[in-house]
């Protein structure tokens, strides 16, 4: 896997064909070749991250396996924590992952920072889903006590990202060219949950996906309800339409004294919908002696394997009653989170400071 931060597209595992269609939008390639079955799009979304876990499963319990990817950048910006807390100077709170590095592997002369700057539309987890991540945390920590987690107020689902590893600069003029479209995109979710028909973008049946990077919680879009026919992928399908320069929509809507929407450069295309819940920052707790220890790996693949079949158990419900123990309503506390700024381990800043308002009763 590269370094975080370098220009990355994602493998599509799903089966899924592309074709030749003069659509820009990336997302509609998908939904067409399903004919707009929820059902096929659920599948397509299983069978991406089910071939995914048993290609990395294979990888990362073979003797050959060369080792975790420690994110350097992480590592850096928790090292930089650590020192500026013994300093005795303000920096997030952040109880969970505390003294999980130490301060020697910095370099004293020069301050570490993340740079890369981004602008996303995230979908934050409710309160039950962050809930039951925090078990699965508690799982993984057990086995790797120096694994990283992703702070429970931090996380978050990317539903669209326009732009990323850039400057401020570069985002601040992005920032400004959607500022006429921000409330809309921040509401949508909210506004297709009060359409006629109601379409409420609903994920069900959580799974731990994992590499050797990183753990996440993926989900699949709902597919057996009504107002499942609008599903997580047309959500992302809808947002670059509503801010692509290049949509079909924003050219009709443009004229001569206008120019609507932005270039977007994602690396998010395939059929996933995923949160990062843990990454490595180390490799202490898989080597012995500075080498992969194969079994310690394995336990880890077995750990991971435990709580899958746990939140299966728990959380998904019985197969064909037509209702999950547990789903996710997208946008249902607070619509999108519209994020700007160095936002890959759940930081930045959020562009809408609107209070909470009624968009917080919707009924699920």
């Amino acid at each position: 896997m590269p370094e975080q931060g370098a220009t990355y597209t994602f493998e599509d595992l799903s089966g899924s064909t592309q074709t030749l269609s003069d659509d820009p939008n990336p997302y509609n390639a998908l939904i067409d070749t399903c004919h707009n079955d929820p059902t096929a799009i659920q599948a397509r979304y299983d069978a991406h991250r089910t071939t995914r876990a048993s290609q990395q499963r294979a990888l990362l319990v073979s003797p050959e396996f060369p080792g975790v990817n420690i994110d350097p950048i992480l590592r850096g910006v928790l090292i930089q924590q650590e020192h500026d807390r013994r300093e005795g100077l303000n920096v997030p709170h952040d109880e969970i992952n505390n003294n999980l590095l130490k301060t020697q592997d910095m370099d004293s002369t020069q301050r570490f920072e993340d740079h890369r700057h981004n602008l996303v539309l995230w979908a934050r987890p409710p309160p039950r889903v962050r809930e039951m991540i925090g078990e699965c945390q508690k799982a993984l920590r057990k086995v790797l006590p120096h694994l990283w987690l992703m702070p429970l107020p931090s996380l978050h689902m990317t539903a669209l990202e326009f732009t990323h590893s850039q400057t401020p600069d570069v985002v601040d003029s992005l920032v400004s060219r959607l500022k006429p479209i921000t409330n809309m995109l921040v509401d949508f979710p909210y506004e297709q949950q009060h359409a006629t028909p109601q379409r409420r973008v609903r994920l069900v049946k959580p799974m731990l996906t994992y590499d050797a990077a990183a753990v996440a919680l993926s989900f699949l879009p709902a597919a057996n309800q009504p107002g499942d026919e609008f599903t997580y992928h047309h959500l992302r399908s809808s947002l670059w339409d509503l801010s692509s320069i290049t949509s079909k929509l924003n050219r009709e809507k443009a004229n001569d004294d206008e120019t609507r929407g932005v270039e977007i450069n994602t690396r998010y295309i395939v059929p996933s919908a995923h949160l990062t819940i843990a990454r490595f920052v180390t490799a202490k707790d898989t080597t012995v002696d500075g080498k992969v220890d194969v079994e310690k790996m394995r336990k880890w693949v077995e750990v991971i394997e435990q709580v899958n079949e746990w939140l299966e158990r728990e959380y998904w419900g019985a197969e064909g009653k037509g209702e999950e123990v547990m789903q996710w309503v997208i946008g249902e506390e607070k619509g999108l989170d519209f994020r700007r700024g160095p936002c890959w381990y759940g930081g930045g800043e959020s562009l809408d400071d609107r209070p909470v308002d009624l968009r917080s009763l919707i009924v699920h």
